[in-house]
């Protein structure tokens, strides 16, 4: 019997949420043996960590999962195209982790001095940083989590942001004067399916029952709104914008939060949502001429 290949990344991280998606088809009854493949890719380069991240590393696992030299690439999310590739699809969504973003560092974001440096590659992290603290300086910052942290460790830099769930995945919740501290997601919101988990197959691939056992409803409802947001306003990789949808009783919960490169002009909505015909008419604040301008210059890496 041939088993059911998962690729990934071959970081810590990718490879703790390679083995996540794993136990869960595994318990949703796939009837293969699941293999996880390390995939190198392009993004995995010590040029390209040099670099804004522009998704290549999803593009390159999800090429494999065309040609079929693996069955499932596994990724985040937030790094998704909102637009798959023809025969491709999200085929399991499992229930999402936490969401909100954190500052690894030895004091909260409100107590660092100023002009300490802040490692993020994140045009909406920095946005968001400088929108809540002008004198705090962000500074251009790749790598693998566990290289960001040892950077903090090492003085390099004073802080860096990430996503909490990815720590929680790692199993860090701080060491010494490096501590973590959330964020608050009204202050800070997050990006657009940040905390879920993708699994890209070709269409049909997995049998309908484990996909409907595999699958978490409402963290796709969740992620799927988000990502509408996002194919509405025409927002690119590097947009500074958050998006976050929460569902609760019979609608979702959406804040939306856009802000200038330099953290200046923000733009922020947050609202109850019960149908998707809504979403046009919430997200009008965000198609004048200034939203407009801040957004296509995020297609513009």
């Amino acid at each position: 019997m041939l088993s059911f290949r998962l690729g990934t990344r071959g970081s810590s991280l990718a490879m703790a949420q390679a083995d996540e998606i794993a136990g869960i088809l595994a318990d949703s009854g796939l009837p293969d043996g699941i293999e996880i493949v390390a995939v190198s890719t392009t993004g995995d380069s010590e040029e390209m960590k040099r670099r804004p991240l522009e998704g290549s590393f999803v593009d390159e696992i999800n090429r494999l999962v065309l040609e079929g030299s693996i069955d499932g690439g596994i990724h985040s999310m937030k790094d998704v195209p909102v637009r798959l590739p023809a025969g491709l699809c999200a085929s399991v969504i499992p229930r999402r982790r936490n969401r909100v973003d954190c500052l690894v560092s030895g004091a909260y974001y409100t107590r660092l001095p100023p002009d300490s440096t802040v490692g993020t590659s994140s045009a909406r992290r920095i946005s968001q940083l400088l929108h809540a603290r002008s004198n705090l300086r962000p500074v251009l910052l790749r790598g693998n989590v566990t290289t960001r942290i040892a950077k903090v460790k090492a003085g390099e830099v004073d802080a860096v942001m990430l996503a909490l769930c990815g720590l929680e995945r790692l199993g860090f919740s701080g060491e010494g004067d490096v501590r973590v501290h959330s964020l608050p997601a009204e202050q800070f919101v997050p990006a657009a399916g940040q905390g879920a988990l993708a699994l890209v197959t070709r269409k049909d691939r997995l049998p309908e029952g484990v996909v409907e056992r595999a699958d978490h409803a409402a963290t796709r409802s969740e992620v799927e709104l988000e990502r509408s947001v996002l194919d509405m306003l025409g927002a690119g990789c590097n947009s500074p914008l958050g998006v976050n949808a929460q569902a609760i009783g019979s609608g979702l919960h959406l804040r939306v939060q856009l802000l200038s490169r330099d953290g200046v002009f923000e733009r922020k909505v947050s609202t109850y949502i019960k149908s998707r015909e809504e979403l046009a008419e919430k997200l009008v604040p965000f198609t004048d001429q200034v939203s407009t301008s801040i957004l296509n210059d995020g297609n513009n890496p």
